[in-house]
């Protein structure tokens, strides 16, 4: 993927135009689930802190790359809670769409989205990325993003500017 955007900038250079980026955990490492297992649904909030340090380094790394990232989505799709088994897990054996959570990713409950926007943004800025945006998430449709919970927290002010000025 980096090689594709490598071409992409360099073919959108040329005219003289530009572009950013956005990135994004996609999932989440197995360390930052509640059963440090690979595709496990819940997120395990006591290792936000180290999350966060892992999305800011991350950036960091395109960012020396030569890419210019202007946002970081939180995560891809992880408004879903009801594509996973009950069991917040997930069978190798049943590598297939039939099978709940056939995508590499883990729900992000409203309330983990605000917190960890609210968490991220200092470690950003710590590493003088300040003027990189956080987005809460690329959500599966807007339907889940309003009547699920999370445009009503962020209306409401729960969470924090994502982009300072």
């Amino acid at each position: 993927m980096r090689d594709f955007v490598h071409h992409g900038l360099k073919m959108t250079r040329q005219p003289g135009s530009d572009l950013q980026i956005v990135t994004t955990a996609y999932g989440v490492p197995t360390w930052a689930t509640k059963k440090k297992e690979m595709r496990a649904r819940d997120l395990d909030p006591d290792q936000f802190a180290k999350l966060a340090g892992y999305m800011t380094d991350w950036i960091k790394f395109l960012r020396n790359d030569g890419l210019p990232v202007g946002y970081v989505s939180l995560h891809n799709q992880g408004d879903k809670p009801y594509d996973f088994p009950v069991h917040g897990g997930y069978s190798m054996d049943k590598w297939n769409e039939s099978d709940f959570g056939w995508d590499y990713n883990a729900y992000w409950p409203p309330q983990y989205v605000v917190q960890f926007v609210k968490l991220l943004r200092p470690y950003l800025d710590k590493e003088g990325l300040r003027n990189v945006g956080i987005t809460p998430g690329e959500t599966s449709c807007w339907h889940y993003f309003q009547n699920y919970g999370y445009a009503p927290l962020f209306v409401l002010g729960r969470a924090i500017s994502t982009r300072p000025k």
